[in-house]
């Protein structure tokens, strides 16, 4: 079984923050924001041992910013972008499920 290392982008990591704070600070709900953000990093963490079980995404306005080995997994409502590279994954994106065809 292939163990992958999870790298993420900058781009990804003000993508949480971002998410994180407009939970806490829109819903004024800061221990929700904490959980759900925790769930988020688990479910990025599962990537270590499946990434390359996930079928790389066809949507053109995906394939055409990240190429065409851009795979998606989603958390609730969030879609997770990445990219699988011998024993590295990158995580690209994260951002809202109906928004994907909007990141560019």
């Amino acid at each position: 079984m292939i163990v992958y290392n999870i790298n993420y982008t900058e781009e990804s990591i003000e993508d949480i923050n971002n998410l994180e704070n407009y939970i806490a600070l829109e819903y004024h709900a800061p221990i929700t924001a904490k959980r759900y953000i925790n769930g988020l990093y688990k479910k990025i963490k599962s990537l270590s041992s499946c990434a390359g079980s996930f079928r790389p995404e066809t949507r053109l306005s995906i394939v055409n910013r990240y190429g065409i080995n851009v795979r998606r997994i989603n958390y609730k409502k969030m879609a997770v972008l990445y990219l699988v590279h011998d024993t590295e994954v990158y995580v690209l994106r994260v951002v809202h499920g109906s928004a994907i065809s909007g990141i560019f």
